[in-house]
C-alpha cells in the first residue's frame, strides 16, 4: 500500500463527512418521526445522532489540520 498525499486524504475526509451528515440527517428523522408502526423513538437513537454529531466536528478538525499542511 503507497502512502496518501495530503491532497487524498483530504478528499477521503470530505467524503467521511459527507457520508456521516446522511447519517445524522436519517437519524434526526428518526428522532423526530420515530420508527416502525408505533413511531417509538429508542433512546438509542438520541445517542447515535449525538455522537455522529459530534464526530462529524473532530472530522472537520482534522480537515482543517490537513489543510494547513504543505508538501
Amino acid at each position: 500500500m503507497r502512502d496518501l498525499t495530503p491532497n487524498e486524504i483530504g478528499a477521503l475526509m470530505f467524503k467521511i463527512r459527507d457520508d456521516l451528515e446522511t447519517v445524522a440527517a436519517n437519524l434526526s428523522t428518526w428522532r423526530s418521526q420515530g420508527i416502525g408502526p408505533s413511531n417509538m423513538v429508542p433512546i438509542s437513537v438520541i445517542a447515535a445522532e449525538s455522537k455522529v454529531r459530534s464526530t462529524l466536528t473532530s472530522i472537520e478538525d482534522v480537515i482543517q489540520l490537513i489543510a494547513k499542511l504543505s508538501i
